[in-house]
């Protein structure tokens, strides 16, 4: 939000007041502002008059001017095609600085020496345009100021508002403030409207069939206008804050838009078949084409502006294109309106249309203000286009809106500022915020809320606004003596910051994606009735939250492998989402890792070595064991992202913690990937659960151990885990150690059977163990497989 220390003079004197200290008093008051010039830069722009024209000796495109700024005149060269004598124009003059930073010196162009410059718009700042030199009208005084001839030499500031603050949106708001801040007393305008026309009633009617979204609705109208360019004052003002000048009408509900912070809108009257007005819901699917051209398809329940046939607004967001202001109309039909805020924030959302009368209903607009806007509007539109204001205007109000009382207790005060504000300071405050004391009592106040501040409700909300006039600063600083005990973390965050250690430790580099994916990428592995889908997501490529981390980490390694990048190993800490029931949902944190491509390892022959599968359960043994202090088991799992067979499941203690295994061919080709893709996923709650808590330290053995392979030959059929399983329990307690170490399948060995290799330690603490205790325990062991798993030696 803009705005103009000129205009801002309409409503408070600020004599004496730089924008820098406005601005200082503003801020510390909770409304950021930031002081910002003048709208163009170049103070000493000066309005010219164009004396002789003459093509230039030596170039075909450039003439030399003869100009005059009320001196002496002086000669210009100038490239524009469109300048000629009799022009009143913009000159520049010798040390100008235009708005890209060029200034202007005395310079020879082709021979001829120029003593300033005629500007083009975008010279100025004033636009984009360079086709031609800004043409002044002929009565431009000569010599003047040329900021000071389009009302643009005033000071700006920029606001940043808080949502709850619609009637700072405005030079009136901010003059409220600014009384309070200041002292000073604020004015209103001065509403001069002569109703010379024929009685409104003979001219149109409104009828509201939505009174829930539209509570109030005025309409006044004004005849036998004449549609042309607003005066300078007018379009320098809204030129100031940022506002597009179009017409005079138009310009006029803008214009008082941002004086007083009240929408309007300018229907060409004859345009509204049956001269009338009907304000209903709109029904499922209705189509409609808004003032910038685009057909939407408009919610459900938004609030629509009809005609006796169709649309023609929607209501408090933008007019249609079927009832607009064009040069050809002679009658206006004025609105003045109060929308519910709920209603159109919701509609505004759903269309993607954010507009200046969208971000005050939808925040709250003064419902007390709609006959002071359209009474104003209607005699400027009269005083600026002509035409005769039909006598009395239309207020249809069904649903009488009422403002809360407030009561404000005198105890309230210091028990929450924890400073004591002199009372009469406290009345002064809230009186010059416009907030009317109804009563006083020697326990506090009774307050009625103003119209235009919609956030007020409470005491509570009264003592904010004493507090923050008198000063923040005024208000001592205390070192409290209660303290808030910490929290303690979640378990799962506590692991957090070992798990992303442990990985950057093995190798990996940690990247963090967004949780919103496209929908394709969340039908890979979930069905539709687990998706999340998002209603007001910004582009369809983020639309759903993600059921699964794969996608994320496999569109990072695309991404890399695009920019040449050989393979990458990747980890990332973050939460997948489905639904559980209709309106139940599920978000678990999870780790997750992807290996692809090259190790970036190079061997002897001078061969890169790439990522497979052992190196994946290397790293995720690894990270179990740190949390767990024990060995995972790892047992064979068909999940929908893994390669058949080369899935598996990570189980602590019998319970699952994770999944690992080879992504799918297809989707590694889905995501353009040239190598084959490694891929594991934690239950971050599932780590933390087994997290050991106590470390047990054992000293080193005392006595070598025995070593013994064992080749069993076993149906394809039977897990190497079973039988690692097996060897276990009939080895006892003198078994050491099991590693699996080769897994033959060939020559030798019978169709549909496998050869697992094991390596085993045997030790015992208390002595060096002699070969006839060993092979009693490895004939136990190959007695046990073979019945067990119908295992045998192999030979």
């Amino acid at each position: 939000m803009r705005i103009s220390l000129d205009w801002l003079n309409d409503f408070i004197s600020t004599d004496g007041l730089s924008a820098a200290n406005i601005a200082d008093r503003l801020t510390a008051s909770g409304i950021e502002a930031t002081p910002i010039g003048t709208l163009i830069a170049g103070d000493s722009l000066v309005i010219g008059e164009v004396l002789t024209c003459e093509k230039h000796p030596n170039a075909d495109r450039l003439s030399v001017c003869g100009v005059t700024t009320g001196g002496a005149p002086m000669t210009i060269v100038c490239g524009a095609p469109n300048v000629a004598a009799g022009q009143k124009v913009v000159i520049a003059p010798v040390g100008t600085e235009l708005a890209n930073g060029m200034r202007i010196k005395r310079a020879a162009i082709r021979g001829v020496t120029s003593e300033g410059m005629i500007c083009a718009e975008d010279e100025v700042g004033l636009g984009d345009d360079h086709e031609g030199i800004i043409v002044l009208p002929p009565d431009a005084p000569t010599g003047m100021s040329f900021l000071k001839y389009l009302h643009l030499d005033s000071e700006r500031l920029e606001l940043e508002l808080t949502p709850n603050r619609p009637d700072a949106m405005s030079h009136r708001g901010v003059a409220r403030d600014l009384s309070a801040l200041f002292g000073r007393p604020t004015t209103n305008p001065i509403i001069s409207l002569e109703e010379n026309g024929r009685p409104v009633e003979e001219i149109t009617s409104v009828l509201i069939d939505d009174p829930e979204g539209c509570p109030r609705y005025v309409a006044r109208v004004v005849e036998g206008v004449r549609i042309g360019p607003s005066p300078s004052w007018l379009a320098g003002r809204l030129r100031q804050v940022g506002v597009r000048p179009i017409n005079n009408v138009v310009d006029v509900t803008n214009y008082v838009l941002m004086a007083i912070g009240h929408p309007l809108h300018a229907f060409d009257l004859h345009r509204l078949a049956g001269h009338r007005i009907v304000v209903r819901a709109a029904e499922r699917d209705e189509r409609f084409t808004t003032l910038d051209g685009t057909e939407r398809t408009i919610p459900e329940g938004s609030v629509f502006i009809c005609d006796g046939e169709r649309p023609v607004a929607l209501g408090g967001i933008m007019g249609g294109l079927n009832s607009e202001i064009t040069d050809d109309t002679t009658d206006v039909l004025l609105e003045a309106a109060y929308f519910t805020p709920t209603r159109i924030r919701r509609t505004a959302k759903a269309v993607g249309l954010q507009t200046e009368a969208s971000q005050r209903f939808e925040r709250g607009a003064d419902w007390d203000a709609v006959i002071e806007a359209i009474d104003w509007a209607a005699a400027l539109i009269q005083q600026l286009a002509g035409g005769s204001v039909a006598k009395g205007r239309i207020d249809a109000y069904p649903q009488t809106l009422e403002p809360a009382t407030i009561t404000l207790r005198w105890a309230q005060i210091p028990r929450v500022l924890g400073a004591d504000v002199p009372r009469e300071e406290s009345k002064r405050i809230l009186t010059a915020l416009g907030i009317p004391v109804r009563e006083e009592t020697s326990e506090g106040l009774r307050c009625e809320q103003p119209s235009w501040r919609p956030d007020l409700t409470r005491g509570i909300d009264l003592v904010e606004e004493i507090a923050r006039i008198w000063g923040f600063d005024q208000i001592p600083s205390r070192v409290g003596g209660v303290g808030v005990p910490p929290e303690e973390a979640p378990p799962e965050l506590a692991i957090v910051p070992q798990l992303r250690s442990w990985c950057i430790g093995a190798g990996l580099q940690e990247v963090i994606t967004s949780s919103l994916v496209a929908p394709r990428y969340a039908d890979l592995f979930c069905g539709d009735g687990a998706k999340v889908e998002i209603t007001n997501f910004s582009t369809s490529d983020m639309s759903v939250l993600r059921t699964h981390m794969l996608p994320s980490l496999l569109d990072v390694a695309r991404i890399n492998y695009s920019r040449k990048v050989e393979g990458v190993a990747l980890f990332e800490l973050g939460h997948v989402y489905s639904r559980k029931a209709e309106d139940e949902y599920n978000q678990r944190r999870v780790l997750s890792i992807l290996l692809t491509g090259s190790t970036g390892q190079v061997r002897w022959a001078d061969q890169r070595r790439e990522w497979d599968f052992y190196d994946l359960s290397g790293i995720a043994e690894t990270i179990v064991q740190r949390c767990s202090l024990r060995s995972p088991e790892i047992v064979h799992y068909d999940g929908d992202e893994f390669v058949p067979g080369n899935g598996a499941r990570v189980l602590v203690a019998g319970k699952e913690v994770g999944q690992l295994g080879q992504v799918r061919n297809d989707v590694c080709e889905l995501f353009d990937l040239p190598a084959l893709a490694y891929y594991c996923q934690f239950d971050v709650i599932g780590l933390a659960a087994c997290q050991a808590t106590l470390s047990r330290v054992k000293p080193l053995p005392r006595f070598p151990a025995v070593e013994r392979d064992l080749a069993l030959v076993v149906p394809e059929s039977v897990e190497s885990r079973m039988l690692e399983n097996t060897i276990k329990e009939a080895g006892g307690a003198l078994l050491e150690r099991v590693i699996v170490f080769d897994v033959y399948r060939g020559p030798g060995v019978s169709k549909g059977e496998k050869s697992v290799a094991f390596h085993l330690d045997f030790r015992a603490a208390d002595r060096t163990l002699k070969d006839e205790e060993v092979d009693t325990f490895m004939r136990r062991i190959v007695e046990s497989a073979q019945g067990k798993a119908g295992a045998r030696l192999r030979e």
